[in-house]
């Protein structure tokens, strides 16, 4: 009984503390996940944002230019100078109306406000409106601002609903006026107004390709709804149906979004990423077109993308179903551990207890013991083989955090990677990352690319990689750090960090060459530590110095931040970035190292090559062959991009 309750008590402590470090992995795993999935949505709902703004940009630009267009036709510039002559402006402003569906009406009113000319546009069907059904707008916002306007200035009113003889048009029928002032020998004569029909605008802002099943919204400054789905009231704006603003529907969420100009919300109701934005932020883009001035109403709109509840749901299940499948074999295998440390101490015990009863039987002790051993060196054995097991298991895990080649291709469709590690798992990595700058309106992204050595090889090696690489994704992904300079200093001060904790200091740390490419202009960001950078220009090698210290704790001088240099790329140019893996490797006949002169003997003799494909299989024919039957004595990795 004593014997049992031994045995218990040994499996249930043994199985506890394993048991706990595990749910902790896997815990630390499942909140990693979750908030890369978070930022991942935030990027790509805050990206769909900012295309959904350049098309509202893009929207206005056409209304300045037709409005100063018609008011230099040579009817109406007729028309000015004789006003009972106006057959041929109205022929020209039915023409121009029904050019565009979008122009609800168009209109010249003399100073006095009054209507003059009118042309409405109705479902395609264009009138020209009788003298007796012309109205006085003297009192509309839009007609007071556009008759103060200078000759050469244009006034863009802000979205509003239309009215009709006082009333605002049921069902709604959203408008944006743009008007210029009509002047005739330096006499202001009156004004010509374009009423803008905005209702296919937002329908198409709206339904503008959104990120999966995401909901977009279009909200002014008081929360009214401008553009969004079917189910939701659209200008809400009057003060007597306040109800069906995006307050009602969010008001938990709207309480944050009007505190600041971009962000995300994790709430009860799902996920939401929004940016306020000023859709008539585009003077740059008409000064070649227009050389006057335009007012504006400045005012400001709000875009919002919403994952309901259900479907972030949807998003975060894989990573739930994996904890869990995690947690059922952190179980089997805290059982497994716990009972096989249980049997071998118990028979340990119970070896000794018997030794000492049967002292006397020296000859059968030392049988029962040689079969022990045998048995355990059978176990051992197994051990090893599982050991063996989890290393390359390790290895695949150690490959899902390098890109893959199809992301590598898609940004170099010419490029190679020639990665070889030493044994199972290593110390070298290469690394990718995309971002598109915020004051960029092109959709093609800046690309980092790095190449590291992590210091040693094999199994610690690989714990000294992944800590790096953890810290180059926090330093880039978290912080948003896109210098490479200021990459490799914040990652410095992580990695330091995690080798000096209390009075504990590892000697590790890393070495790398790290490049940011502006894929717009091929302008190359670079910056390295220990690891040069090398440019093929013209059947000529640039080498670009790196600076001469290390990422971590393996050098205890003084150290300065990251020099960053910049250098313009042409079409053709190709990068190299190696680990020195391949430059110390002994060759198999005369036992000395390739250095770095072997190495750009090899690049301009692989230059001659068609594509990068082939100079891949040049790299790994010359490797094996220089290393011959000698042992591989480090981690290699050698990445080539071609511009």
């Amino acid at each position: 009984m004593r014997k049992y309750f031994y045995s218990a008590g040994l499996f249930l402590v043994t199985f506890s503390i394993l048991e706990v470090v595990l749910l902790i992995i896997i815990n630390y795993d499942y909140e990693n996940k979750v908030k890369t999935l978070h930022q991942s949505l935030s990027n790509t709902l805050l990206g769909q944002i900012q295309l959904k703004n350049s098309y509202v940009s893009e929207t206005f630009i056409p209304l300045i230019l037709d409005v100063q267009y018609l008011v230099a036709q040579r009817s109406t510039q007729n028309f000015l100078a004789d006003t009972s002559k106006n057959s041929s402006i109205k022929e020209d402003l039915e023409r121009f109306t029904k050019s565009n569906p979008n122009y609800h009406q168009v209109r010249i009113l003399d100073v006095e406000g009054n209507e003059m000319i009118r042309v409405n546009q109705t479902d395609s069907t264009i009138e020209i409106v009788d003298k007796e059904n012309l109205q006085n707008k003297s009192h509309r916002e839009y007609f007071r601002k556009t008759i103060a306007l200078n000759e050469n200035e244009i006034y863009l009113s802000k979205l509003d609903l239309n009215m009709e003889n006082g009333k605002i048009e049921v069902p709604f029928n959203p408008m944006i006026r743009v008007g210029k002032p009509l002047i005739n020998n330096n006499q202001k004569i009156g004004v010509l107004i374009i009423n803008y029909k905005a209702t296919n605008f937002l329908n198409n802002i709206a339904s503008k390709k959104s990120f999966a099943d995401a909901e977009f919204f279009l909200l002014n400054t008081r929360g009214s709804i401008l553009a969004g789905p079917e189910s939701y009231e659209k200008f809400s704006s009057d003060a007597t149906i306040n109800k069906l603003r995006f307050i009602s529907y969010f008001p938990n969420v709207w309480e944050k979004i009007t505190n600041e100009e971009e962000g995300t919300i994790m709430s009860e109701k799902g996920f939401f990423a929004y940016a306020t934005i000023f859709p008539y932020s585009f003077s740059s883009k008409i000064d070649n077109k227009f050389s006057g001035k335009v007012l504006r109403d400045e005012h400001s709109w709000i875009m919002v993308s919403y994952i309901n509840h259900n479907l972030l749901k949807n998003h975060l299940e894989p990573i739930k179903r994996n904890s869990i499948k995690y947690l059922i074999l952190s179980i089997l295998i805290s059982l497994l551990v716990a009972f096989t440390f249980t049997y071998f101490r118990r028979n340990e015990v119970l070896y000794l207890k018997r030794l000492s009863d049967f002292k006397d039987s020296l000859e059968t002790s030392v049988l029962i013991r040689t079969q022990e051993l045998v048995l355990a060196k059978r176990k051992l054995q197994l051990n090893i083989n599982d050991l063996k097991s989890s290393i390359r298991y390790a290895k695949k895990v150690q490959e899902t955090i390098l890109p893959e080649s199809q992301l590598v291709k898609k940004y170099f469709l010419e490029s190679f990677i020639f990665y070889r590690p030493k044994d199972i798992v290593a110390g070298d990595f290469y690394w990718m990352h995309t971002f598109v700058a915020n004051d960029s309106t092109n959709e093609k992204p800046h690309v980092l690319f790095a190449v590291a050595d992590c210091t040693g090889h094999g199994v610690p090696g690989a714990m000294v990689s992944l800590l790096c690489y953890n810290a180059l994704n926090k330093a880039v992904k978290e912080e948003n750090i896109t210098v490479p300079s200021k990459i490799l200093d914040r990652v410095a001060e992580l990695v330091e960090e995690a080798f000096n904790k209390g009075d504990k200091h590892l000697n590790d740390g890393m070495d790398i060459s790290i490049c940011c490419l502006n894929t717009n202009t091929n302008m190359l960001q670079w910056a390295g530590a220990n690891h040069p950078l090398w440019i093929l220009k013209s059947s000529k090698i640039l080498e670009v110095k790196p600076n001469r210290q290390p990422i971590g704790c393996c050098d205890f001088r003084v150290k300065t931040p990251f020099s960053l240099h910049e250098l313009q790329l042409e079409k053709n140019d190709t990068i190299y970035l190696f680990t020195d893996g391949f430059i110390d490797q002994f060759n198999g006949k005369t036992n000395r190292k390739l250095m770095k002169s072997g190495m750009k003997e090899l690049i301009l003799e692989m230059s001659k090559l068609n594509t990068m494909d082939e100079q891949r299989e040049k790299v790994i024919s010359f490797f094996d062959s220089w290393k011959a039957d000698t042992m591989q004595i480090d981690d290699v990795c050698v990445v080539g991009l071609k511009i």
